[in-house]
């Protein structure tokens, strides 16, 4: 199964003190399993599997207790307390990896399109910008998705290392295949770098069903696992002209894909992005998405951008993280 991403779990999502995972693997032949399921799960299960957790109207027993009141223009409804992991082999086809987005993206907008026209009695579609923010809200986007890290270790061009190996489930966890507790873990990780002198730690992490994401914070915060990528540092990078050439860039840009332009969908799609020590723009990612097309949209035109003043820490030339928004609004 795959991994978990210390680099999400380090801060870029709210507090999940009481949220669940649902965690998709997709693996290299593209067979998909969920929560760690033996079982394979079909492609066309996977719309079903996503309003058990994201639409309360379908949601059993079970999930229907991980969701919490939420008030919108005056109607009270079930909001979804659930992130959902996408994990993938390295080997893991593309096209098929988009596929599943795909699936899921399109089945997110249909249950958001049943509680737009609820709420405002308007197709998500139709709906304002402010309306739709407020349904996004309700209905959580496809960019709650983590990725795994051996996609990180793409984006920070590292090769992953053999590991250690933690399996969480619900009401415990094992390191290297022995039962621990959380307490044991800066021991255990003190242990495995003293045997293993010549290697740069890495852990791997798999979870085994429903597993609380405050708990996945834990574990990590106990491995000592930070951040590998400054958010703020104290020379920022700086795009040519500055942040209103920025947005005149962007805005000059993008072009509105005829899917969503003629589906008239709109909205904020937010871009997470590395910005190199040559002030170049590398493998960006979406953190919060709209609709796969807008996503790519935006995707595509920041990686368009020129070269950036690379950001400074302490003198020196680093790498930082930076997230972008890129607005799709139809006038």
């Amino acid at each position: 199964m795959g991994q978990i991403n210390e680099w999400v779990l380090a801060g870029k999502i709210p507090d999940l003190s009481t949220w669940y995972s649902c965690v998709i693997d997709i693996d290299k032949v593209s067979k998909l399993h969920v929560n760690s399921l033996y079982e394979p799960m079909s492609l066309e299960k996977i719309p079903d599997l996503v309003r058990t957790y994201f639409d309360y109207d379908f949601a059993d027993n079970n999930t229907k207790q991980h969701f919490m009141k939420i008030a919108i223009n005056g109607h009270e409804e079930m909001m979804p307390k659930c992130a959902f992991i996408i994990s993938s082999d390295a080997e893991t086809p593309m096209k098929d990896y988009q596929k599943l987005l795909n699936v899921i993206g399109r089945t997110i907008l249909e249950i958001r399109d049943k509680y737009a026209r609820r709420i405002f009695n308007f197709s998500y579609a139709k709906s304002t910008l402010p309306q739709q923010e407020d349904i996004d809200v309700l209905v959580p986007s496809v960019a709650k998705y983590l990725q795994s890290p051996l996609d990180l270790a793409k984006r920070l061009k590292i090769a992953p290392h053999a590991g250690m190996s933690v399996v969480i489930w619900k009401d415990g966890m094992s390191v290297d295949g022995k039962l621990c507790t959380i307490d044991d873990l800066p021991m255990k990780r003190t242990e495995w770098i003293e045997s293993h002198p010549e290697q740069k730690f890495n852990i791997r992490v798999t979870t085994k069903g429903g597993v609380p994401l405050d708990k996945l914070n834990k574990v990590y915060r106990e491995l000592g696992l930070k951040n590998p990528l400054p958010m703020f540092v104290e020379q920022m990078p700086e795009f040519p002209g500055g942040q209103l050439a920025m947005r005149r860039f962007i805005a000059n840009n993008v072009k509105y894909p005829k899917e969503a332009m003629e589906n008239r969908i709109q909205g904020t799609v937010k871009v997470n992005f590395i910005v190199n020590k040559e002030g170049e723009v590398e493998n960006p990612i979406i953190i919060r998405g709209i609709h796969p097309t807008l996503d790519e949209e935006a995707k595509r035109v920041i990686l368009q951008m020129p070269r950036w003043k690379p950001g400074r820490q302490k003198g020196e030339l680093v790498s930082v993280d930076l997230t972008v928004p890129v607005t799709f609004e139809l006038q």
